[in-house]
């Protein structure tokens, strides 16, 4: 019995490309983004606060959430 040679959508051979870690980073980044913009824009009821504070945060959190979660 013969193998068939691996067909181009075959992703099994090729590695990931974001690692789980940075991922799961990136996911909570956004969710804590996004939740800082809705209340700054609630609160404020400038949509270019909230936009402004989402986008801070989502920066600032990244490092943080980079150095609790370990790899």
């Amino acid at each position: 019995m013969t193998t068939l040679p691996p067909s181009p959508d075959d992703t099994s051979s090729q590695p990931p490309l974001i690692s789980t870690h940075s991922a799961l980073v990136l996911m909570i980044a956004v969710i804590i983004g996004v939740t800082m913009g809705f209340l700054t824009f609630y609160s404020t009821g400038q949509s270019s606060a909230g936009v402004m504070a989402g986008l801070m945060t989502f920066g600032a959190s990244i490092p943080v959430l980079r150095r609790e979660i370990g790899p």
